[in-house]
C-alpha cells in the first residue's frame, strides 16, 4: 500500500507521482499552445467562423436590400462588402457578365443555396426539385469559379440545390487546362486550391 505521507526515496517515484507528473506536463503544452495561437483563432479550428448574414436573390429582383421580403438581383448580392455570407436563390436564372456568372475567392466566402421558395419563412424554405435555380453560363463563361488565395483557413464554400448549365471554359482568355495553366478548367464548376462542399446539385451541359 502506498502512504501518501511518506516521502519516496531518490531511488524511487511512485506510480501516482507519475501521473501527476505527466498531468502537470500536459497542462504546461497546453498552456504554451494557447498563448501560441491566442490571436489567430480562427487558424485553430482550420476553418472560417459559422456564417449568418443572408442574402435573397431573384432573377428579377431589385433594390439593394436582398432580404426575403425584398430579394435583389445576384449581381447586388454579390456585390455586398461582407466577407462571409450566404446567397439564398429563388426560381430562375442567373447569368453573368465576366468570365464566371459566381466568383467566390478567400476575401468573400460565399455559400450558396438554390430552391429558395421565395416566402418570408424563418429558416428559409428551400425546395430545389420545385424551385429551379439555374446558374447558366450562356456558353460564354463558367458557372462558378471558387479560388483559395490567402488565409489560414480551408476555403470551403457550400453549394447546394442549384443547377448550373451552359458553363464554358474552353473560350475565356489564354484558356488552357494544364499543369503549367488552369485557365482554361472547369466549365460548370472549377475549384482552384479549395475544399468546396458540393451537394445536392444538377451539373450539366458544361465545356472546358
Amino acid at each position: 500500500m502506498i502512504n501518501e505521507t511518506s516521502k519516496p526515496s531518490s531511488q524511487h517515484i511512485y506510480p501516482w507521482r507519475l501521473v501527476m507528473i505527466k498531468k502537470a506536463m500536459l497542462v504546461i503544452v497546453s498552456v504554451v499552445l494557447l498563448f501560441t495561437l491566442s490571436g489567430t483563432t480562427r487558424s485553430v479550428a482550420g476553418k472560417a467562423p459559422e456564417i449568418t448574414t443572408s442574402y435573397f436573390v431573384d432573377d428579377t429582383g431589385s433594390g439593394t436590400t436582398c432580404t426575403q421580403a425584398a430579394p435583389c438581383l445576384l449581381a447586388t448580392a454579390l456585390s455586398k462588402s461582407d466577407t462571409f455570407f450566404n446567397i439564398y436563390f429563388a426560381a430562375g436564372v442567373y447569368t453573368g457578365t465576366g468570365d464566371e456568372v459566381i466568383y467566390i475567392d478567400s476575401y468573400k466566402v460565399i455559400n450558396l443555396y438554390g430552391g429558395w421558395d421565395g416566402t418570408t419563412a424563418y429558416p428559409p424554405v428551400r425546395d430545389p426539385d420545385t424551385h429551379v435555380s439555374i446558374i447558366d453560363g450562356e456558353g460564354m463563361r463558367r458557372g462558378i469559379k471558387i479560388e483559395f488565395k490567402v488565409g489560414p483557413e480551408i476555403l470551403a464554400p457550400v453549394i447546394n440545390g442549384l443547377s448550373i448549365t451552359g458553363g464554358n471554359g474552353s473560350v475565356l482568355t489564354g484558356a488552357d487546362c494544364s499543369m503549367s495553366s488552369t485557365d482554361g478548367c472547369g466549365g460548370g464548376i472549377f475549384s482552384k486550391y479549395a475544399a468546396p462542399e458540393i451537394s445536392f446539385n444538377k451539373i450539366y451541359n458544361n465545356f472546358a
